[in-house]
């Protein structure tokens, strides 16, 4: 399958689980140097708004910045403890994007961030302490979240666990999810994002010997 919106909302996945299967099996491709992962941490994807009030900037005590108070919820998320698993390690946050202000002589009435949390734990469990971190101090969108997985391994083959997310979590109807591909994540996402015609190649064998085991 080519399945579109990986990246986003994951509406290709999410789409294609809902249509009629017959299968056992379910190998995504993503870069795992080769390696099945084992595990697959879960993901929280959130927009977080503030509104404070516009004021010149010569007198800021009459306005209030929503830039410095959506920057002091955010310094809380980094400071949280977003858990520690004995397999998928710790959870992280990120900040991905920042938005706020209208001029360098106005004091902002308005900011925004688009975070990400590598999770751990239950997604329920994840979007409860952000909410408790944001309390009244800023608006919270939840864009996309999936719980932590476990996924198909087979004899023989060597194994990792991956901190990124895939389409793995809306592929459940499909069978037991395998999880590998050429390449490492490590590129990914860079100036520099590549796979080598070596890894492809030795991908390609990978895959032939792993339908070959499934099907005995």
């Amino acid at each position: 399958m080519f399945l579109v919106g990986e990246e986003t909302d994951s509406i290709g996945a999410k789409t294609a689980n809902t249509l009629q299967w017959n299968t056992e099996f379910v190998i995504v491709g993503e870069p795992t140097q080769n390696q099945l992962a084992r595990a697959q941490k879960g993901t929280l994807m959130i927009n977080l708004n503030v509104v404070g009030k516009a004021a010149h900037s010569g007198y800021p005590e009459l306005g209030v910045s929503a830039i410095q108070n959506l920057i002091a919820v955010l310094r809380d998320c980094e400071n949280a403890d977003w858990g520690d698993d004995p397999v998928l390690g710790k959870g992280t946050f990120n900040t991905g994007t920042f938005h706020g202000g209208e001029a360098a002589n106005i004091v902002p009435p308005r900011a925004s961030a688009s975070i990400m949390i590598r999770t751990v734990e239950s997604r329920v469990h994840v979007e409860e302490k952000m909410r408790r971190i944001a309390g009244n101090r800023a608006t919270m969108e939840v864009v996309g979240a999936s719980d932590p997985q476990i996924t198909h391994v087979v004899e023989g083959f060597p194994t990792t666990v991956v901190s990124f997310g895939s389409d793995v979590p809306h592929l459940g109807n499909l069978g037991k999810r395998l999880l590998i591909g050429p390449g490492s994540i490590l590129d990914a996402h860079t100036v520099g994002e590549k796979i080598s015609k070596s890894e492809l190649m030795a991908g390609v064998d990978l895959y032939e010997r792993l339908v070959r085991k499934l099907l005995i």
